[in-house]
């Protein structure tokens, strides 16, 4: 794996010439945006004077609210759709592709596919089947002797109601896989433990704590949480495993207890709390943005909510993690330009986290084996 300072060298000098061109086509593409902007604007007032001049004083409150909410619903459209998919497709190919080929020559990139949604429902993750499943940004290949696969995936479930409220994300984030070369025979999940809701919202916990116990009331009160009772592997026993650190952060459930305490070793469980100390750094990050946006209505939304958790299976011979991330992890943001070398220092860090996954979790340590064929 590349170190960061190995990053910046290769970003300085391999991509400063392609970053500067597509910069300058995203800074039209914002020059475009905020011209539309102007429009919608003007529209708004045009349009609640002449509803006043014909209805008079109610005329200029129904014109306040449908321009208001209409300038709020046409901006999110246009910011939506600011980014050209030519100039998407460039920083894909220019930008993105070379970054993945210096941090992982063993591996492929492929901007438009993504993980299948049979590996996301063999995770045994989430119990909600998804009606709508997409994602981009996939990267397979093999690191020292290990199989991987990762994408950004995007899953919703919708129900029978065709409204925009009748949706609810399941999974927003990196989903990862790699052989782990053990045959199970059972299944075996790690969840992050819910906080204790009355301690995050009265203490003097973070805004991360307390971003952490407003989903955990939002799980609780879901008719479609988790349980360990619906999973598709047979109903599941919690393990309480000897590490208080641990267990004071995660919860453990398995098919098959003997095998959990042999996957969940001590070194594993170490790594796993590591891997939580960077997802709660992250989160932490996050909760300080949301306070410098100084709204005056503040909405966290559940996506935003879930950003750094993690979970991690042990089914058919892989280990899956899934990690929430409200953002789009390797697209272009219009409002953050590309030429400032720590923006791309994000992209090659989302990288390189997915692929530290290997190392931080010994996977190329084959303290297992998987059975001979036939047997």
């Amino acid at each position: 794996m590349t170190t960061p300072r190995e990053t910046r060298t290769f970003i300085e000098q391999e991509l400063a010439e392609p970053l500067e061109r597509i910069e300058r086509a995203r800074l039209a593409a914002v020059r475009e945006l905020h011209r539309k902007r102007s429009h919608l604007k003007i529209g708004a007032v045009v349009l609640t004077l002449l509803l006043m001049f014909i209805m008079g004083p109610f005329g200029l409150f129904v014109g306040v609210v449908v321009g208001f909410f209409g300038y709020l619903g046409f901006s999110q459209r246009f910011q939506n759709m600011a980014i050209p998919k030519e100039l998407r497709d460039d920083f894909k190919r220019d930008v993105i592709r070379p970054l993945v080929d210096h941090a992982a020559p063993s591996t492929t990139y492929y901007p438009d596919r993504h993980v299948s949604l049979d590996a996301f429902s063999a995770s045994g993750m989430f119990q909600t089947h998804p009606t709508r499943f997409r994602g981009d940004d996939l990267v397979e290949g093999r690191l020292g002797d290990t199989d991987i696969r990762f994408s950004e995936l995007d899953a919703e479930h919708r129900g029978r109601s065709s409204e925009a409220g009748d949706s609810r994300t399941i999974f927003k984030g990196l989903f990862f896989s790699a052989d782990f070369h053990k045959d199970f025979r059972g299944f075996t999940i790690v969840r992050p433990r819910p906080p204790k809701l009355v301690k995050s919202y009265l203490g003097r916990g973070s805004k991360a704590d307390k971003m952490n116990a407003g989903l955990a009331m939002a799980e609780h009160i879901s008719a479609s949480r988790w349980t360990p009772e619906s999973s598709r592997f047979g109903r599941l026993e919690e393990i309480e495993l000897e590490d208080p650190e641990f267990m004071e952060h995660f919860r453990v459930y398995s098919t098959d207890q003997v095998e959990a305490r042999y996957i969940l070793s001590p070194s594993m469980m170490e790594r796993l709390l590591a891997f939580r100390g960077e997802a709660v750094r992250a989160r932490e990050a996050l909760a300080q943005r949301i306070d410098a946006k100084k709204k005056f209505i503040q909405v966290v939304d559940q996506d935003e909510m879930e950003s750094g958790r993690f979970y991690v299976s042990f089914a058919h011979s892989n280990v899956y993690i899934a990690k929430h991330h409200f953002r789009d992890l390797f697209e272009i943001d219009t409002r953050q330009p590309l030429t400032d070398p720590s923006r791309i220092e994000e992209y090659a860090a989302d990288l390189r986290f997915a692929f530290d996954i290997v190392e931080d979790l010994n996977l190329n340590t084959r303290i297992w084996s998987k059975a001979p064929t036939g047997r």
